[in-house]
C-alpha cells in the first residue's frame, strides 16, 4: 500500500467519496460535490461558448458583419428579460429558435436512427456464402430483424381491429420484441452505470491507496 503523492488524485478521491457518501444517505458533503460538480460544469460550458460563439461573432461583426450581432442579441434579452412588459417579446425569438433547432434535429435523427434502420431491415432473407451455401447466422438475423420490424408496427396499429384474430396474434409477437428492447436498453444501462462505478472504485484502490493485485 502506497498513498499517491499527487494533489490532482487526492482531489478526485475526495470527490469520488463525497458523491459515493449517497450510498449511505442524503448530507451536506454530497451536496457540496453536486455543488461544486454543477457549478464547474456551468463556468467551463459558460467559457466554451463564449469563446467559440459570443466573441466570434463580435469580432466578425466588428470586421464588417454587422448581422451577426442579431443572432447574439437576441440570446442575450432571452436571458435577461425574464419579467415585464418586454417579456411578450421574447416569444418570438424563443419560437423561431425552438421552429429552427426541431427541424434541424428531425433531420438529423432522421439520417441516424430511421433511415439506418429502413436500410438496415432492407437485405435478403436467405444470404448465402461465396460458396453458394447459406449462411445461417446471417439468415436467422434477417429473418428476426424483419418479423420484429413488421410485428411491432402491427403493434402500433392494432387497437384499432381488435377483433381481428391475425392481427392480434401479430400484436402480441410486437409486444414481445418492445420487451426484449426495452429489457435490453434497463440492462445495458444498468451495466454501465456498474462499469462506471467499477472503475471510479478502481482509481481508489490502485491510483489513490496504491493497491495492486498483480
Amino acid at each position: 500500500m502506497s498513498l499517491s503523492s499527487d494533489i490532482n488524485i487526492w482531489i478526485s478521491a475526495l470527490l469520488v467519496l463525497a458523491v459515493f457518501s449517497i450510498l449511505y444517505r442524503d448530507n451536506f458533503i454530497y451536496r457540496i460535490a453536486e455543488s461544486i460538480f454543477i457549478g464547474v460544469s456551468a463556468g467551463y460550458f459558460f467559457c466554451l461558448w463564449y469563446f467559440s460563439v459570443i466573441k466570434p461573432a463580435f469580432e466578425d461583426a466588428i470586421a464588417g458583419q454587422w448581422h451577426l450581432l442579431v443572432p447574439v442579441f437576441t440570446g442575450v434579452l432571452i436571458l435577461i428579460l425574464r419579467k415585464g412588459k418586454l417579456s411578450e417579446i421574447l416569444r418570438i425569438p424563443a419560437s423561431f429558435l425552438a421552429g429552427l433547432f426541431a427541424s434541424l434535429t428531425i433531420i438529423i435523427y432522421f439520417r441516424a436512427y430511421v433511415f439506418e434502420m429502413i436500410s438496415a431491415s432492407i437485405f435478403p432473407l436467405v444470404v448465402l456464402t461465396d460458396e453458394g451455401k447459406i449462411n445461417w447466422t446471417s439468415t436467422v438475423n434477417a429473418l428476426v430483424s424483419i418479423t420484429g420490424t413488421a410485428s411491432v408496427l402491427i403493434f402500433f396499429v392494432a387497437r384499432k381491429y381488435p377483433d381481428v384474430k391475425m392481427i392480434r396474434g401479430y400484436a402480441e409477437a410486437g409486444r414481445f420484441y418492445l420487451l426484449v428492447a426495452i429489457g435490453t436498453s434497463f440492462g445495458y444501462t444498468l451495466f454501465s452505470r456498474i462499469l462506471l462505478f467499477a472503475g471510479r472504485f478502481d482509481f481508489l484502490i490502485s491510483q489513490w491507496l496504491g493497491i495492486g493485485f498483480w
